[in-house]
């Protein structure tokens, strides 16, 4: 009983969802983005409150761009059980991405998209 404890303890953790890039992306939707941005009325520093700072910047006919992007990754527990694994292996990506164009310090426009992709390997997937 002692040893299935001790696994449940190693196992679990690596069965947790990780995230790269942007972690205030990670939760979003088009409608909490929507009520976040405002075209013609959201500013630069409102877009810094809500999303903290760019990880990309670019300029582009007298026009700034800010992008963003999260992507995260979940796997099944069934994953790490080493017959199990055999049967059902799969994990899933999810993926957000936010490029927003300023017209001077004014939101003038922005595109946001969501993707999500599952890999299965197991022989019953």
């Amino acid at each position: 009983m002692k040893k299935l404890f001790i696994a449940a303890l190693v196992i679990l953790p690596l069965t947790a969802c990780t995230t790269y890039g942007n972690k205030s992306l990670k939760d979003e939707s088009q409608q909490t983005v929507k009520t976040k941005i405002v075209k013609g009325k959201t500013t630069q520093q409102d877009v810094i409150n809500a999303f903290g700072q760019p990880q990309t910047r670019a300029t582009n006919d007298g026009q700034e761009m800010w992008s963003y992007s999260s992507m995260s990754g979940e796997s099944q527990i069934s994953n790490y059980i080493p017959v199990l694994a055999l049967l059902k292996n799969s994990n899933t990506a999810h993926m957000n991405s936010l490029e927003i164009w300023f017209k001077g310090n004014v939101v003038d426009r922005y595109n946001f998209s969501q993707t999500a992709s599952k890999v299965s390997r197991g022989l019953l997937d």
